[in-house]
C-alpha cells in the first residue's frame, strides 16, 4: 500500500515537473523530456498522450498517432484522450478511424459534451450535415458552460451555411459577436450574407472593431476582418480601398514564401514517377475508373467543377478528401532512393498499390453523398499527388481547372487560407508558384495525356452546356441536365467558394482582375519572368 502511494507520488511530481518545463516553440527539447518520462510510465495514458502532443506541436503527426491510439485504448476510451487523437486522425484524413473511434467513446460515454462536439463536426466535414446537427444539437444541449455552448452554436453556424440555411445561422452569429472569443469568427460570416456590402452596418461594424479594438486582437485576427471589409467594400465597388485591406490582410499574415521547397517538391516528384514506374507497375495497381479527381489553384472553379459533376446521376461527391495525398507523403518516405526502381516495382508486387487503392475506394464510398459508381474527390493541391495517384489508379481521369492567373490572384489574396498557401498574398510569391505548377502539370500531361482533361473557367461559365457535354464525353458519361441545375441541390459545401457555387452559372468573375489593374504590375512582371505566355492554353 505504501509502495503504491510513493510511486502516485513520484509520478505526479513528475508530471507537474514536466508541465512546467515545457516551452513553446521547443520541440526537441519538449520531445526529449516527455520520452524520458514515457520510459518511465510507459503503460500510462497521460505519459503517451503528452509524446503524442509534443511530436503534434513539432509537425510530426504520423509519428504521434501510436502514441495517442495507445492513450485513448489504456485510457478507457475517456474524452480527454479520445479527441486529441481524433485530432490526429483528422489531419492523416483517417476519417474512418476517427468515427470509429468517436462512436465507441460516445457507447461508452453518452452524455459527453466533448465527443458530441467531436462527432458532429466529423460528420460536418465529410458532408453529412442531418447527422452532424444531430449531434452538434445533443453537445449543445448538456454543455454545462456558456463558452462550451458557444462552441457547439459555432459549429452549428457552419453546418447552416454550408447546406444554404444561413437564415437560420444569423441569429446565432449575432449572438456570437457579442463574445470577444468568437467575435472574429461571426462578424467575417456575417459579412458573407447574401446583400452585404462596403455601406452595411456590418462593414461599420467591423471597421469599429479594427479602429478601437486593435490591441485585443491577435494578428490573425486582425487580418480576417481586414480580409471580410475589403470584399464587403469590393462590393460597393471601391475597388482600392479593397485591395488596400487585402494587402494589410497579406502583411499581418507574415508567411515566407520558400520558392525553393516549391522547386524541389516539383523535381522530387518529375524524377520519382516516371513511364518506366507507370509501366512496371501497372499490372499491380487497381484499374476502376470510379474515381475522379478535379485538381486546379484554389479559386480557380475548382467547387463549382465538383458541384457540376456530383449532381450528375452516377456521380457522388466526396468534399475535399485528399486521402491519396497522405499516402503518396507516406510512399515518398519510403522511398528517399529514387534511383532504385527495383524496391517499388517489389513492394507493388506485394500488393501495396492495391492496398493503398482499395483504403482509399472504401473510405471515399464510406463518405460519399450517395450511392454511384463514380465519385469525385475535389482537392486542389492534389495536381502534386498526380503521379502517385495515376500510379495506383491509372484509370482514374483528372479535370484541371485553368483560370487567368491576375483572377486567380485577386480571388485568392481576400481569403484566408490558413497556412496551407503561403503564396497568396505576395504577388511574386504567386507568379512564380503559378508557373511552377503549370510545368508539374505539362510533366503530367506528357505521361498520361488520356487521363487529364484542362477545363478553361472562361468557357465553362460562357458556353456550359457545351463544355459539361465535353467534360462528360472524356468522362465517359452520358448527359445529364442536372450538372447545370446544381444550385438547386442543397448539398453541403464547405469551401470558400461556398456563396459563388449557390448563385450558379454566372460570367461576372471573368475579368474581374482589371478592377485592379494599377495595382497588380509586379504580378505580371513576375509571371513574364516566370515565362508566363498569354496566348498559352491553360491561360
Amino acid at each position: 500500500m505504501f509502495e503504491n502511494s510513493l510511486k502516485i507520488e513520484i509520478y505526479s511530481e513528475e508530471l507537474e515537473h514536466i508541465l512546467r518545463v515545457l516551452r513553446p516553440g521547443k520541440h526537441v527539447q519538449n520531445q526529449k523530456i516527455a520520452a524520458d518520462f514515457l520510459s518511465k510510465f510507459p503503460n500510462d495514458a497521460v505519459a503517451n498522450q503528452l509524446m503524442a502532443r509534443t511530436l503534434v506541436d513539432g509537425d510530426r503527426v504520423r509519428a504521434a498517432l501510436p502514441y495517442a491510439q495507445f492513450a485513448a485504448q489504456f485510457g478507457e476510451l475517456k474524452p480527454e484522450f479520445v479527441v486529441p487523437l481524433v485530432h490526429i486522425y483528422f489531419e492523416l484524413r483517417l476519417v474512418e478511424s476517427a468515427k470509429g473511434v468517436l462512436e465507441a467513446a460516445i457507447e461508452k460515454y453518452p452524455n459527453s459534451y466533448d465527443l458530441h462536439l467531436a462527432l458532429g463536426r466529423l460528420y460536418d466535414q465529410i458532408s453529412k450535415p442531418d447527422l452532424a446537427l444531430k449531434h452538434l444539437d445533443v453537445s449543445r444541449q448538456i454543455s454545462k458552460t456558456n463558452e462550451d455552448r458557444e462552441e457547439a452554436q459555432r459549429a452549428v453556424a457552419l453546418v447552416l451555411m454550408s447546406i444554404n440555411q444561413s437564415d437560420k445561422a444569423l441569429p446565432i452569429l449575432s449572438d456570437l459577436k457579442l463574445n470577444p472569443k468568437h467575435r472574429t469568427f461571426a462578424l467575417t460570416k456575417l459579412a458573407g450574407m447574401k446583400g452585404t456590402n462596403g455601406d452595411s452596418p456590418i462593414a461599420q461594424e467591423i471597421a469599429h472593431v479594427l479602429a478601437t479594438c486593435s490591441d485585443e486582437l491577435k494578428p490573425r485576427q486582425k487580418a480576417s476582418l481586414h480580409l471580410a471589409l475589403g470584399r464587403l467594400e469590393e462590393r460597393s465597388k471601391r475597388y482600392d480601398l479593397a485591395f488596400q485591406n487585402w494587402q494589410r490582410a497579406g502583411h499581418l499574415m507574415s508567411r515566407r514564401y520558400d520558392a525553393n521547397r516549391i522547386e524541389r517538391l516539383n523535381e522530387n516528384a518529375i524524377s520519382m514517377f516516371t513511364a518506366e514506374l507507370f509501366n512496371r507497375t501497372r499490372a499491380y495497381a487497381n484499374v476502376t475508373s470510379a474515381p475522379i479527381f478535379v485538381v486546379g489553384l484554389p479559386r480557380s472553379g475548382t467547387t463549382l467543377m465538383e458541384q457540376i459533376l456530383g449532381s450528375h446521376k452516377l456521380v457522388a461527391g466526396i468534399g475535399e478528401f485528399g486521402r491519396l495525398g497522405q499516402l503518396n507523403l507516406e510512399f515518398l518516405e519510403r522511398h528517399r532512393n529514387r534511383s532504385n526502381i527495383e524496391d517499388i516495382v517489389s513492394e507493388a508486387a506485394n500488393g501495396e498499390l492495391i492496398r493503398a487503392a482499395d483504403e482509399f475506394l472504401n473510405v471515399a464510398a464510406l463518405v460519399a453523398n450517395k450511392s454511384a459508381p463514380h465519385f469525385v474527390d475535389k482537392m486542389p493541391g492534389q495536381y502534386l499527388d498526380a503521379g502517385y495517384i495515376h500510379m495506383c489508379l491509372p484509370s482514374a481521369k483528372f479535370i484541371n481547372m485553368c483560370r487567368h492567373p491576375a483572377d486567380t490572384f485577386i480571388s485568392t489574396c481576400q481569403n484566408d487560407f490558413l497556412d496551407g498557401a503561403t503564396y497568396a498574398y505576395d504577388q511574386k510569391a504567386y507568379a512564380h508558384f503559378y508557373m511552377a505548377r503549370e510545368r508539374l502539370l505539362s510533366n503530367w500531361r506528357a505521361l498520361f495525356p488520356n487521363q487529364i482533361l484542362d477545363v478553361s473557367y472562361e468557357n465553362l461559365v460562357t458556353e456550359p452546356e457545351m463544355q459539361v457535354r465535353r467534360i462528360l464525353s472524356f468522362l465517359g458519361l452520358e448527359w445529364d441536365p442536372a450538372c447545370l441545375r446544381f444550385f438547386e441541390d442543397n448539398r453541403s459545401v464547405r469551401t470558400l467558394s461556398l456563396n459563388q457555387v449557390r448563385q450558379g452559372i454566372h460570367t461576372g468573375s471573368i475579368g474581374r482582375w482589371r478592377n485592379y489593374a494599377n495595382h497588380l504590375d509586379p504580378l505580371f512582371a513576375s509571371l513574364k519572368k516566370n515565362g508566363y505566355q498569354p496566348n498559352a492554353p491553360f491561360a
